[in-house]
């Protein structure tokens, strides 16, 4: 039995302590017997946006027609994480546009999607960029090597040399870049993903 998840849901497995974990596996479960509906994904405009933006050749302005496009509770924290990733765009303005690789990070019969939504070419490397959008929240560091990490092992071997695996904490326009190989964090990534299937068997 194939188990698909979101990378969201997976980080929150993570993150979480003991009972956390339950109740991750569990709203993942129920979840997953309810079809995809855009309208409730709270940040779903923002990244067709910025990536239909980009498409057509960057501009500020364009970007920023979003936070109109929402209902008034969300646009004071859509213009926020606009405001992130002007910031983070306003130091690459060279930029170029590739359409990035979507993959999923298979360990058993655990499949997280990977799905990074941005990927740009910027002096001679290729960045593919997974989107962290948060208003309360914070990423990390180690939050930022488990992501890469799975962004690196769902390739595979056959990529550009010149390709990062990145992630933006949007709000801050922060941009982690992964780091060397780490055995230990593969290792507990393995780990973590035989724990949430046997979860989710279990419950």
């Amino acid at each position: 039995m194939t188990i698909n998840v979101s990378l969201t849901t997976f980080m929150s497995y993570l993150n979480g302590s003991s009972y956390s974990k339950i109740k991750t596996v569990q709203k993942a479960k129920e979840e997953s017997m309810v079809e995809y509906e855009p309208y409730k994904d709270y940040w779903f405009k923002f990244r067709n946006k910025v990536v239909s933006v980009h498409k057509a050749g960057f501009n500020e302005d364009n970007l920023r027609t979003v936070i109109d496009d929402v209902p008034d509770d969300r646009q004071m924290n859509y213009k926020t994480i606009v405001d992130g990733y002007c910031k983070f765009l306003n130091k690459r303005k060279k930029a170029v546009w590739r359409d990035p690789v979507q993959k999923k990070w298979v360990k058993g019969n655990l499949h997280v999607s990977i799905n990074p939504e941005v990927c740009l070419e910027h002096k001679g490397k290729i960045y593919l960029i997974k989107l962290f959008i948060h208003i309360n929240e914070k990423m990390s560091r180690k939050q930022a090597d488990l992501i890469t990490t799975l962004m690196r092992d769902s390739l595979g071997k056959k990529v550009p040399d010149n390709l990062v695996c990145c992630v933006l904490d949007v709000k801050k326009g922060t941009l982690y870049e992964e780091r060397e190989d780490n055995p230990v964090i593969k290792a507990l990534l393995d780990a973590e993903a035989l724990g949430f299937a046997e979860l989710w068997k279990q419950l």
